[in-house]
């Protein structure tokens, strides 16, 4: 049988994830890690729940600094019952291209794709690329792209190669600005799918139609969190570490409890900062490159 493959840290942010952890083993009462890849009991959980709570807790809540808006592309050639649904739509938006890969984390000549700030944060996937590497920065004069981790190629020459950016999609949280839109989300990976009768516009050239779609996005830098949301998975880890080390009832009760009020404030102070009024539910504006397009946002 092949090995298992135990979980670790992040092998970009361990240190920043193992300070995080530490923060929620002093809150819980138990001894801290001193080393990202130490074998005692403490390490071994934390590696191995850490990432799973990450994405728990993101998902809770739509926290700003995790929550995205983007338009999808419709898979036209979809073929799979639909459900009584009317359109599928790539969820990740998987977008193929090529480029030759530079030195470290930077890859170059990416002229096969026009860049804007919907690809930062998508994965990257493909030849030499390291598993969940994401964009950070590009610039679409040089057709350059920055990712957060170097790829893993040692070639002297470079060669043009293709490879996949695709959304970092956690949760889908609304589609076509309407949150009583009902919609199905199905598939993995390049298959995965939102069923829908909803369009928000078309491309540039008038071909393929889009969807608008708010979701939460998986962050991977904790440099990116924002405070409440660092507070909120502190406590959560801290929780279940009290129940692994500590076996104190009211000491996890009482961090449950922080937890929820954490959570609570979050969702009252995103309350305070939200425009309350509804768009109309038949005809939504959209403006797009150079132009505004009125257009149904439901099949007639």
């Amino acid at each position: 049988m092949p090995p298992v493959v135990q979980k670790s840290f992040d092998p970009i942010y361990a240190l920043k994830e193992a300070d995080l952890c530490n923060s929620a083993l002093s809150r819980a009462g138990a001894e801290l890690i001193k080393d990202t890849d130490e074998l005692t009991k403490q390490g071994k959980v934390c590696r191995s729940i850490y990432a799973d709570t990450r994405d728990e807790v993101l998902s809770m809540f739509p926290f700003s600094f995790a929550t995205k808006s983007t338009l999808i592309p419709e898979d036209a050639a979809y073929t799979f019952p639909m459900d009584g649904f009317g359109y599928a739509y790539k969820a990740e938006d998987w977008r193929p291209f090529t480029c030759t890969y530079g030195i470290g984390a930077t890859l170059l000549e990416a002229v096969s794709v026009d860049l804007d700030d919907r690809f930062l944060g998508r994965i990257v996937s493909g030849t030499n690329m390291q598993a969940a590497a994401r964009i950070v920065s590009y610039d679409d004069t040089a057709h350059t792209i920055t990712l957060d981790r170097a790829t893993t190629n040692t070639a002297a020459v470079t060669v043009a190669v293709t490879v996949n950016a695709y959304i970092a999609l956690l949760k889908v949280l609304k589609i076509n600005q309407d949150k009583d839109a009902i919609f199905d989300l199905i598939g993995a990976s390049s298959n995965k799918r939102i069923m829908c009768d909803h369009m928000t516009e078309y491309d540039e050239d008038g071909t393929t139609q889009l969807l608008e779609m708010k979701y939460t996005e998986q962050v991977l830098n904790p440099d990116l969190f924002d405070k409440q949301f660092k507070q909120a998975l502190e406590l959560r880890l801290a929780s279940k570490f009290a129940l692994e080390f500590t076996k104190a009832g009211g000491i996890v009760q009482q961090l449950q409890g922080e937890f929820s009020a954490i959570l609570a404030l979050a969702k009252s102070n995103s309350n305070e900062q939200m425009n309350p009024d509804e768009p109309d539910p038949w005809w939504t504006e959209r403006i797009g490159v150079g132009v505004t397009r009125r257009v149904p946002n439901m099949r007639g």
